[in-house]
């Protein structure tokens, strides 16, 4: 390995240790809540949170069976303002090859959220004129 790749590898350990990733510093709270679509839960997707204060990546969660929540397989949002984004699936294309992709069950869906700084419990009702 030549110097610089070193270098490169021992900085880049060096900045993994110490923490300093782009959240660093950041405070982020946790959201669970509930996604329907026509009074049904969402039966697969993602909802995401954005902050209309741009700079920082925002937070995410998976939807399972309606059920969302940030501590799962997500991130949590930073308090304040931010565009919520809701995207959900009918099932699989073909279950048992996932990378085939999913059947969308509505048009991506947006909202904004003002978050208060804390853990937080939303629901979420996506409006059926968003129907694919």
């Amino acid at each position: 390995m030549k110097i610089y790749e070193t270098l490169l590898v021992v900085s880049w350990a060096l900045f993994i240790s110490l923490g300093c990733s782009p959240d660093s510093g950041v405070t982020r709270y946790n959201v669970t809540g509930q996604v329907t679509y026509n009074g049904v839960p969402v039966p697969m997707g993602e909802i995401s949170f954005d902050p209309l204060e741009q700079g920082i990546g925002g937070g995410f969660a998976p939807i399972n069976d309606g059920r969302f929540d940030t501590t799962i397989d997500g991130r949590g949002h930073l308090g304040g303002e931010h565009r919520v984004q809701i995207v959900g699936f009918k099932g699989w294309i073909d279950p048992s090859d996932p990378d085939k992709g999913a059947i969308p069950l509505f048009t991506p869906y947006e909202t904004t959220v003002d978050f208060s700084n804390g853990t937080s419990t939303m629901d979420f009702e996506v409006p059926s004129v968003t129907e694919r």
